[in-house]
């Protein structure tokens, strides 16, 4: 935790600025948006005490969500900060206390004609609208942002994901993997592009492992492939980084990101990373990664085959992602959520906080 505030913020009114995590009710396999800002609120100065809250319902259904919004209007605090995916529940806190994260528009690619727009309207335009202040996690996510809701510019500000304090190298060598051919794919998502990294890496000399649940059409293409492989689905923060711990490459060749943390993930715990070089990814992984053709086959197999059996590109890149990745410190990006919580309790200049 970082130090107390001068910044004439609650300090200067006697008591710390109360800020609540809203977050969604996770579906089976999500984690990452409730791990981002469990780290951000474990980071806060200590000026601040924020705290996560767990809606009661998953949003799925018309009824759901207004239990969800019925939550969030009895919620008190001096910041509510809806953290990502349930945007609709910022139009339940009371105006400019509200700080609404967007994450990806990636939804908005998925659906069609009314049911397009009405997803524009509830999810984007009108939240974007009510809250105070809107923070996305990349430029990439800003711009798309912008295209829909053009009007939010001077309210919008972007804020990195972090990368956890727990992702550390324990390897005795740095990058190497006694014996391991074994490549890492997080996600399997559309947009994660499993089927094109696992035709690449047919023909080399690897082990495939997957994390994140397979349909049966996926499934069914692995095992179609001359490809050893293996899978693991929902797993704790812990196994996670054993994951990465075990394994000599990341492929995380996604066609589509807000984002993108598994990189710097990855690089904290000293394994390279091939990636894509696709927006924001290529920017996330700061010149410290492969860069492929998310779309080419032969593209990927050839940024894999590198890593796999170039000693030194491998320890260079490991060594210049242990430095990309100090950019997105827990400890910086919740020093950047806490100016924005400071600003919005003291800008009537007279400090009202919550009781």
């Amino acid at each position: 935790m970082g130090s107390e505030s001068s910044e004439g913020g609650p300090r200067a009114h006697g008591r710390r600025l109360r800020v609540l995590f809203v977050c969604r009710k996770p579906l089976a396999g999500q984690f990452s948006i409730e791990r981002v800002f469990t780290d951000v609120a474990d980071a806060m100065p200590r000026d601040i005490d924020a705290r996560l809250v767990e809606l009661p319902h998953e949003s799925r259904g018309l009824v759901r969500r207004v239990r969800n919004l019925v939550f969030t209007a009895r919620l008190r605090a001096d910041v509510i900060h809806i953290t990502g995916d349930v945007h609709y529940c910022a139009l339940s806190v009371r105006r400019g206390r509200c700080v609404l994260t967007v994450h990806d528009l990636v939804s908005m690619q998925r659906v069609r004609g009314p049911r397009r727009w009405m997803l524009a309207l509830l999810w984007y335009r009108l939240p974007v609208a009510w809250a105070s202040r809107v923070t996305v996690i990349s430029e990439s996510v800003r711009d798309a942002l912008l295209r829909l809701v053009p009007g939010a510019a001077g309210k919008v500000t972007v804020v990195s994901n972090p990368v956890g304090p727990d992702f550390v190298s324990v390897r005795n060598a740095p990058g190497d993997v006694e014996g391991s051919r074994r490549v890492l794919q997080i996600g399997t998502g559309v947009n994660k592009n499993l089927a094109r990294v696992a035709s690449a890496l047919e023909g080399l000399d690897a082990h495939l492992h997957v994390v994140g649940r397979l349909t049966q059409e996926q499934q069914a293409q692995l095992d179609g492939l001359s490809v050893r492989y293996s899978h693991s689905a929902d797993l704790t923060d812990e196994e996670l980084r054993d994951e990465y711990a075990r394994s000599a490459v990341l492929a995380f060749v996604s066609t589509y990101e807000g984002f993108g943390l598994p990189i710097v993930e990855a690089q904290a715990m000293q394994v390279p990373v091939v990636t894509s070089r696709e927006q924001p990814m290529a920017r996330v992984s700061g010149g410290a990664a492969v860069l492929v053709d998310p779309l080419d086959v032969a593209s990927i197999r050839s940024g894999i085959a590198l890593l796999l059996d170039d000693r030194q590109m491998r320890a260079e890149l490991i060594a210049a992602g242990t430095k990309n990745c100090g950019r997105f410190s827990a400890d910086r990006v919740s020093s950047e959520y806490a100016q924005i919580y400071r600003s919005l309790a003291t800008r009537d200049g007279r400090g009202r906080l919550w009781p």
